[in-house]
């Protein structure tokens, strides 16, 4: 009778089972196994992951070894500029007047002056790229200028003149996550390519280019298909040449004949110069009338003394914290260096990526994070010369989870199953917005790292990197989404 009532106690806990048996060590065992299956044998993981309710490291794997973190890289910018600024921080960018206004005439260049603010374009204007120039021209007449009689100037002296980031392949350099960095830049420093198929097999697809510019020529080799070639993987996937010129572009790869038409990105040389060439563009279309020509202000002979000059209007960025949301959830590479650079002259004095980096420092250093645990070669994780400890970035999200910025900087990120490049990933189950994280992806590498809120409201950080992945089958991805819904199952 005595054994009748235990098994009958038993069968009445066993569906509760998995909550009341759970323990640290059982999680740590199906850690062990997710980041321990086959096919990662020529890999590293490095794996953290910490309790911030109990302050306890629940998991460690390689978790002090320095990993090429890809876009894991931004989470140290991000942080940073956030702390520095505040999230209602604007970039500002001013127009100029470099002579006397009289009968609607300006007698001189109108001067631009960049301020490091990475959003002129349509992303923040119902995708219409032109909307702030057109602000612009209004803006103008309404001070009563109807001709400009000089150049229209661009200025990006508030950064250095180093366009890419240290270690940057010379192969990306004509796609969108390689765009140059200035400190005045329009439309993420791209030319929109729209591309639809011909009209018949054999013909070159339509090529067209946003806005619409002769900064760019463009050489189109596409050719239009009537299947996809065996040797492509993804058709989106188009191939951009740029000449020794720096302003042709030779797009080609195969449009399959019934395609939709879809959109690519082709970056500029020289932002600051592509970017009053379109200004000039809409100030003529907008009825005013422009004698002189675009110029990059480091083109001229001699510097335009600074008493010549009247503020005439100022436009201002959406706030910071929208901003970053761009940045962490689109993994918007040029956000992230110009984030960098501004940090650098905010915090140094000086507009470039190695202020920028030592400016970082200064507030990991504040975080108690040692200068062996992180190498910053750039903001945005392009480089393979970046490195970082998952116990750093850990280190990092736990600051930030216990400072004055916690909930904007969480509401910033990618969630799982809703929003940004985690929109795909942990949908259903216990993951499901519960995981706020920024993933990182470059070749070999794949990086998630962030937040997660276990069903018992036990709140983690944590981070999963591998590196030397070459795997062709198991993807390094699905391990790490395996190894959040363990954890946020988690409870005792």
């Amino acid at each position: 009778m005595k054994g009748f009532r235990l098994f009958s106690l038993v069968l009445v806990l066993l569906p509760f089972a998995n909550v009341w048996c759970d323990s640290v060590d059982s999680l740590r065992q199906d850690l062990d196994r997710i980041f321990s299956k086959e096919g990662f044998e020529q890999s590293i993981w490095g794996v953290h992951v910490e309790s911030v309710s109990r302050n306890e490291v629940v998991y460690a794997q390689n978790n002090r070894t320095l990993l090429t973190p890809a876009s894991n890289q931004k989470l140290l910018v991000a942080a940073a500029i956030l702390d520095a600024l505040g999230p209602d921080f604007q970039f500002q960018t001013e127009l100029l007047a470099g002579g006397p206004i009289e009968n609607g005439v300006l007698r001189g260049p109108l001067i631009v002056r960049g301020g490091g603010d990475p959003s002129i374009g349509g992303r923040f204007h119902g995708g219409d790229r032109l909307s702030i120039f057109k602000q612009w021209s209004r803006a103008l007449k309404e001070k009563g200028i109807r001709q400009i009689d000089g150049d229209i100037i661009g200025d990006d002296n508030l950064f250095d003149d180093i366009p890419y980031g240290k270690g940057w392949q010379w192969d990306d350099l004509p796609y969108w996550f390689a765009a140059a960095i200035s400190a005045l830049s329009f439309n993420d420093n791209c030319l929109d390519l729209i591309i639809r198929p011909g009209k018949s097999v054999n013909t070159p697809a339509v090529c067209i280019t946003a806005p619409p510019t002769d900064y760019i020529e463009i050489i189109n080799q596409t050719q239009t298909v009537s299947q996809r070639p065996k040797q492509r993987d993804e058709m989106k996937e188009m191939l951009y040449r740029r000449c020794n010129d720096g302003r042709t572009v030779i797009v080609e790869g195969p449009v399959l004949l019934n395609q939709e038409r879809f959109q690519d990105y082709v970056t500029v040389p020289n932002p600051t110069l592509f970017t009053v060439t379109v200004l000039t563009d809409v100030l003529r279309k907008e009825g005013i009338d422009v004698t002189g020509t675009p110029v990059d202000m480091d083109d001229l002979e001699k510097p335009i003394p600074a008493e010549t000059l009247k503020s005439l209007f100022v436009h201002n960025s959406p706030p910071l914290s929208d901003l970053l949301t761009v940045l962490l959830q689109r993994s918007q590479n040029l956000y992230a260096e110009m984030f960098l650079k501004y940090l650098g002259r905010k915090k140094i004095g000086e507009g470039s990526t190695e202020a920028g980096a030592r400016a970082v420092g200064a507030y990991l250093k504040r975080l108690g994070i040692p200068e062996k645990e992180y190498d910053i070669a750039d903001g945005s994780g392009l480089s393979r010369e970046d490195l970082v400890t998952p116990s750093a970035l850990c280190a990092l999200l736990k600051g930030i989870a216990q400072g004055k910025n916690a909930e904007v900087f969480r509401n910033c990120l990618p969630v799982a199953g809703e929003s940004g490049t985690l929109r795909g990933r942990m949908g259903d189950g216990p993951t499901a917005g519960r995981v706020w994280a920024k993933t990182g992806k470059i070749n070999g590498v794949r990086a998630l790292s962030g937040y997660i809120e276990s069903r018992e409201k036990e709140f983690f950080v944590f981070s999963f990197i591998v590196n030397n992945s070459q795997t062709a089958g198991r993807s390094p991805a699905n391990l790490q989404d395996e190894a959040c819904k363990r954890i946020a199952a988690f409870s005792r």
